[in-house]
């Protein structure tokens, strides 16, 4: 696997999907990796879960707009893992989110 230091992605490939940079560097077990980006409430479910398991997450605001829904407030996170529990975290993130 190979890993964008721009985007914080794992690719298979050699380019960036997200940026387009090449050539990219080979993933190491301490690259914290986009895991995936969920509306705050839900963000702050799967973190606990992923804590609980020993992933020990990082997490950021998504956007620095903030989207006003029925008169309250939405706001998204970024969550990412270290690689070396990028499919944990995967298996954890699908069995709370089968969607």
């Amino acid at each position: 696997m190979n890993y964008c230091e721009r985007c914080h992605v794992a690719v298979e490939n050699e380019q960036c999907p997200v940026c387009g940079e090449t050539p990219l560097r080979l993933v190491r077990g301490d690259d914290y990796c986009f895991l995936v980006e969920k509306e705050d409430m839900w963000a702050r479910m799967l973190l606990e879960i992923l804590e609980d398991n020993g992933v020990h997450p990082i997490s950021h605001d998504a956007t620095d707009v903030v989207w006003v829904m029925r008169g309250g407030e939405k706001s998204r996170q970024c969550i990412y893992v270290p690689f070396r529990h990028w499919q944990l975290a995967q298996e954890l993130m699908q069995t709370a989110f089968p969607e």
